[in-house]
């Protein structure tokens, strides 16, 4: 479907509890943080209550249908504040957090067979986010996060790695002494990440590239403040604010925006084609503090041509969309916010 963008959400309040997602029905649990998609399968992150204990969990489904089936569950907290999950053709991969809120950051990549059994660690560093590509991972590490209460640092001391996604070898160090790293991703012949540097007045984000055998650090993009997520096509850059989209060419440096500004926050995006789909995440009327959960205006799935113009409307009725995934199909995307009972998959045939 391809409505035209009216007011966000609706004409009117409407209230998580009130709010009829669009869309097929995929899945449901507790607490969905992020989802991955492959051929075959959707993967997930949630949480599950043991006591007093919040655990972490991986799921699977198959997307041909049946019961969604438990890869994981930890043993204690901390469940996963940030989560990241991926998948390739055996198993399923994940960071978890390995530290308490008030210690210095610690986070594992952990991966288990799909068709289940015991968990492998990885990486057991200062972890912030992983890729994966071919037969190896890609991830950066940072003391400077604010994850789960953690110290933040003024020390520079991020850096990229790359090693064997078995675990065959240790992680080989890509480039280190990084500030303010965060996010990374790859394309056939780079991996890119959100760094800082430093200016006349302060610092300034940016997205740079380093080759994945080591080598020369370049500029990719010239975003000024972090970006929230950003996906990379064979052409282009993109990412998002709070409440813009931007692209950038590759070799370009300089972004251009394909919205300046949104109706509502921008939570997650995909690019299919020529085509940027976004986590439109809906808003609240009046106080934040309000009791009264009426106020909530539900979100929705939009999209918006890579080169800017209409903005147009999915899926409506979505509570704080966001995990937007897609297999070149079918559109996933996760309906409830992330501290509600129960989140919800949904999907679409683009």
């Amino acid at each position: 479907m391809a409505l035209l963008l009216g007011l966000a959400g609706g004409l009117g309040g409407c209230g998580e509890n009130t709010c009829e997602p669009e869309g097929e029905f995929f899945a449901q649990s507790r607490q969905i943080g992020v989802i991955a998609v492959d051929e075959a399968a959707v993967y997930w992150t949630a949480v599950s209550q043991d006591g007093d204990k919040q655990l972490g969990e991986v799921w699977r489904k198959a997307k041909d249908g049946g019961d969604p089936q438990r890869l994981y569950q930890g043993t204690a907290d901390p469940i996963f504040p940030f989560p990241v999950v991926s998948a390739d053709a055996t198993h399923a991969y994940w960071l978890e957090p390995c530290s308490r809120p008030g210690d210095p950051p610690c986070a594992e990549v952990r991966r288990v067979s799909k068709a289940g059994g015991t968990a492998q660690t990885l990486v057991r560093d200062r972890v912030f986010s992983f890729v994966l590509d071919g037969d190896r991972v890609y991830f950066s590490t940072s003391s400077q996060q604010q994850r789960n209460g953690n110290p933040s640092t003024p020390e520079a001391d991020g850096a990229v790695w790359s090693m064997p996604k078995d675990g065959s070898s240790p992680p080989v160090a890509l480039v280190e002494n990084l500030d303010r790293l965060r996010h990374v991703a790859v394309d056939a012949t780079h991996v890119y990440f959100v760094a800082a540097r430093a200016t006349a007045t302060g610092r300034e984000a940016l997205i740079s590239r380093v080759p994945k055998t080591g080598g020369a650090v370049e500029i990719a993009a010239l975003t000024g403040i972090s970006p929230y997520s950003f996906v990379l096509t064979d052409e282009w850059l993109v990412f998002h604010m709070d409440r813009s989209l931007s692209r950038v060419g590759k070799g370009e440096q300089q972004p251009a925006f394909i919205k300046n500004y949104t109706e509502d926050p921008v939570d997650g995006l995909v690019v299919v084609g020529d085509t940027v789909y976004f986590g439109d995440s809906g808003h609240t009327e009046g106080t934040t503090l309000d009791p009264d959960a009426s106020n909530y205006i539900c979100g929705a799935i939009r999209s918006i041509p890579l080169s800017g113009g209409e903005v147009k409307t999915f899926s409506e009725e979505e509570i704080r969309p966001h995990s937007l995934m897609t297999d070149g199909t079918m559109l996933y995307w996760v309906s409830g916010s992330s501290d509600s009972p129960s989140n919800t998959i949904r999907r679409s045939k683009l």
